[in-house]
């Protein structure tokens, strides 16, 4: 009898508690959304998550740059030949990660000699051309490249290499009329050559950071190309019978008589010099590269919003503004 007395009991306290619950689930329903001073209703809104403003920087880079170029061939195998000239780029760089990039570039690049500055004075050659080359190289940095500004050295060398191709065309100077001629239609060694060539480009650099978005380099590079004729010399003089006129006179300038000397320009149109040596067949042209470029980096600034901003808190700033 007792036992089924405390159960009545525990039954009824637990009915109570349920009915309770409900109730109190009720009323605080009525009240969503009340305040509990005035009763009027009000918008809960939660807690914006503070998050500070990221500022970020793409991996693309704008590259262009200029400096001098030289040489080295046929015509200049030494420090004593080198005549300077000038060349330009433009270019896209993509950075991979930390230690590793990747360009590509369009070059514009003007080489010139001529034996009367080297060893060869006799042979009385010359050229000059105007070469536009095609690269894309892999850059490998010494240092670690942060893309934070602060963290990233203010020097930081590299070094690059990569393939490409230069589109050459040679001209040489008549002796006739020092008019300029181009070459490679003459076939002045009565080789017809292309005027493509696939290159090799490497060489090293040095970066300096300016700001966040600019760097400034100085690289230095070396081309080696797939190609004996950018200086229009390679092989042997060519059989003069079977050569126009024109090709005659810029295949074979040889100064006049054995005891040539700088002062004299004049050439010897009667000296029959085929089938001697001209060029060396077993060396490729090749020219340098020296020049100083910017890198500007495409900079992109990301504001992060929270979707439940305080819009209490938006009205209030807004309000004391108006006053």
């Amino acid at each position: 009898m007792k036992l089924m007395n405390h159960l009545r009991i525990i039954v009824a306290v637990a009915i109570f508690l349920m009915l309770s619950g409900i109730a109190s689930e009720g009323i605080a329903q009525g009240f969503k959304g009340k305040s509990s001073v005035t009763g009027q209703k009000f918008k809960v809104h939660k807690k914006p998550i503070k998050k500070k403003p990221l500022n970020y920087i793409n991996s693309l880079q704008i590259v262009a740059g200029a400096g001098p170029t030289t040489y080295y061939g046929d015509l200049c195998d030494g420090l004593d030949c080198y005549i300077p000239r000038w060349g330009a780029s433009v270019g896209a760089q993509y950075r991979i990660n930390e230690l590793m990039s990747v360009r590509t570039e369009l070059n514009y690049i003007r080489l010139a000699a001529n034996d009367s500055y080297g060893s060869n004075v006799g042979r009385n050659l010359g050229f000059r051309s105007d070469n536009y080359e095609l690269s894309a190289v892999v850059i490998g940095e010494i240092f670690r490249y942060n893309k934070m500004y602060r963290r990233r050295h203010v020097i930081s060398p590299y070094y690059f290499t990569g393939f490409g191709f230069v589109s050459y065309n040679p001209y040489g100077q008549d002796p006739l009329d020092d008019s300029w001629v181009a070459l490679r239609q003459l076939q002045t060694e009565g080789i017809a050559y292309s005027n493509f060539a696939f290159t090799v480009p490497y060489g090293l650099g040095v970066r300096f950071k300016v700001n966040p978005v600019l760097n400034v380099s100085t690289e230095f590079g070396y081309r080696w190309t797939f190609t004996d004729y950018i200086d229009d010399v390679s092989n042997t003089y060519a059989d003069q019978g079977g050569l126009s006129e024109q090709a005659r006179r810029l295949s074979n300038k040889q100064l006049a008589g054995p005891d040539y000397s700088l002062s004299r320009e004049e050439y010897d149109p009667t000296y029959d010099a085929s089938g001697f040596k001209r060029g060396n067949p077993n060396r490729n042209d090749g020219y340098f590269m020296l020049a100083i470029k910017a890198e500007y980096t495409i900079k992109v600034t990301r504001q992060h919003y929270n979707i439940n901003s305080n819009v209490s808190r938006f009205r209030t700033i807004k309000s004391v503004k108006k006053k």
